[in-house]
């Protein structure tokens, strides 16, 4: 499975994620939703996944400062 198409599929089951500045992604997700196996993908990704989101939470951060301007 793509990085992306990971991501995009955490999303539509209600998972959230941050990156974390100790290179760890922390996430929240409904109960029962991270499965083992789905945890197992995860960290198979998660070298990707943490770019990804990481460089998406910055691009958040300079949009909501832009628009408090």
């Amino acid at each position: 499975m793509a990085t992306i198409a990971l991501l995009q599929q955490l999303r539509a089951m209600g998972v959230t994620m941050a990156p974390q500045p100790s290179g760890m992604i922390r996430y929240k997700a409904p109960k029962g939703v991270m499965t083992a196996a789905l945890l197992a993908v995860i960290r198979q990704h998660k070298a990707e996944m943490y770019a990804m989101v990481e460089d998406w939470s910055g691009r958040v951060a300079v949009a909501e400062y832009l628009a408090g301007l």
